[in-house]
């Protein structure tokens, strides 16, 4: 195994660790509000605390990771989260457990810079295949969590938390013996003047700044990441009244085996799916098979007959926005420039943040008080909105990586020139040259893919 594949390997067995830790207090939330003698509007706040510590903080996560390295702050986020989940173990009143949410929000963005250390380390054709299968990772993650929390959650919730607090611990020893720190800086010259031909070679008119377009995936990221969120939180209710004539018990039960069956979707749909299907249609194609699929299962749910037709559709929807949504990661990590991935990653992550600090209370008000069916069509709509965003965003169609000041064994930069993007980002020209490139890269005999550096 070569150094990067050992150094990706051992990125998303963290961020699964990472996931487990999280999924193992998921089914805990009755238990801790039966222990504190709080209610069921007491438990959201949970969620709103750790939403708020996420939209502060993966920001600036994202730009200490882009200062002082990928490394040192997926440590620190590993071990925040640990510290979080010990807290809420040993928490003698609610008030410790809702700050303790905050710092696992705060110290919440290892996904963002995860997702950086990748495009540090890929080539622009591979980049969405291999943060996608970050998803993969945090999909095995989702469905064994979850399970294991409710195995264990017979000992009692502070037992779960030492647990989870523990596969932090061991979280932070596999990072820290066997992660190593992307050379960023091999390769390419990282001097002022080489870092502002880099930004003008992605489209930036500042280094220092992230460009404009990033917004439009911003608001991609803020649509997707609102839509699910709002499904998470009326789907258990929708459940009990249109299926389950008020039992929440059996509509719980049946509400976690949606979220196995969602795991297990997107890990299929990670590991087997988005990689043929990046190769057959482009990104931008792609983006839109991804979000009709998206906008098909949330309709659908509405209009759904029975609980497993809807648990059918759900997975519809799931494999929709897995397909859809690294379209969008990597398309940020190319328009940011290499001196800012890291801090681009991060306000992506915290528009995802905003998005579910938002999006819950208000589809939860909108069920109640418009109409059971009205969240999952509004959901539909804001999933055709964040497709329109990522594929209006162009990405520069220069030699790959040449922004970068590297190129394969036996090239130099710029050896091939190529159109300009179309007003779509490419749907004519750029994404059939990906495909092209990609299937060439995989098809040469003896080739290795191209990375954005050569360890």
């Amino acid at each position: 195994m070569d150094r990067r594949s050992s150094a990706l390997g051992t990125l998303y067995f963290i961020c699964f660790i990472d996931v487990v830790g999280f999924g193992l207090i998921f089914p805990l939330l009755p238990s801790i509000a039966a222990s504190f003698g709080v209610g069921a509007t007491e438990v959201g706040y949970l969620a709103t605390t750790f939403s708020v510590g996420q939209v502060i903080f993966t920001p600036i996560l994202g730009y200490m990771s882009d200062r002082y390295g990928r490394r040192p702050v997926l440590l620190l986020a590993i071990f925040g989260n640990g510290i979080s989940y010990l807290a809420t173990g040993l928490a003698q009143s609610f008030t410790v457990v809702l700050l303790a949410r905050f710092v696992s929000g705060a110290t919440g963005g290892s996904i963002g810079v995860a997702n950086a250390y990748v495009a540090d380390v890929t080539s622009k054709e591979e980049r969405s295949v291999y943060m996608n299968y970050v998803t993969a990772a945090t999909s095995i993650g989702i469905v064994i969590g979850p399970g294991l929390g409710g195995t264990c959650s017979s000992f009692g919730f502070s037992v779960v938390c030492y647990i989870a607090a523990g596969a932090c611990l061991l979280n932070w020893i596999i990072g820290l013996l066997f992660l190593t720190e992307p050379p960023r800086g091999a390769g390419r010259d990282m001097s002022v003047d080489g870092l502002a031909r880099a930004a003008a070679a992605a489209g930036q008119q500042d280094v220092g700044k992230i460009p404009m377009r990033a917004w439009s995936l911003y608001a991609s990221s803020f649509c997707a990441a609102g839509c699910f969120a709002a499904w998470e939180t009326v789907m258990a209710f929708f459940l009990r009244d249109m299926y389950f004539h008020g039992d929440s018990d059996k509509a719980a039960v049946f509400y976690g085996y949606l979220f196995v069956f969602a795991g297990i979707t997107m890990l299929i749909s990670s590991v087997f799916m988005y990689k043929p299907l990046l190769m057959w249609l482009g990104p931008e194609w792609l983006v839109v098979f991804g979000t009709s699929l998206r906008i098909i299962g949330y309709v659908s749910m509405a209009l759904a007959p029975t609980e497993w037709v809807e648990a059918g559709v759900c997975q519809i929807m799931i494999l929709g926005g897995n397909i859809a949504n690294p379209v969008a990661s990597a398309k940020l990590t190319e328009i940011s420039g290499s001196a800012m991935v890291g801090r681009a990653m991060g306000f992506f992550q915290g528009a995802q943040g905003l998005a579910r600090l938002g999006g819950p209370p208000l589809m939860g008000y909108v069920y109640d008080n418009v109409g059971q069916r009205v969240p999952f069509y509004t959901c539909g709509v804001l999933g055709f909105f964040a497709g329109v965003f990522t594929v209006v965003v162009t990405v520069p169609d220069d030699e790959d990586e040449g922004d970068m000041g590297m190129s394969m064994p036996g090239e130099t930069a710029g050896d091939v020139s190529t159109p300009a993007s179309t007003p779509l980002g490419g749907m004519s020209g750029g994404s059939r040259r990906n495909k092209q490139v990609y299937l060439h890269r995989q098809a040469t005999p003896g080739a290795t893919p191209k990375t954005a550096i050569e360890w």
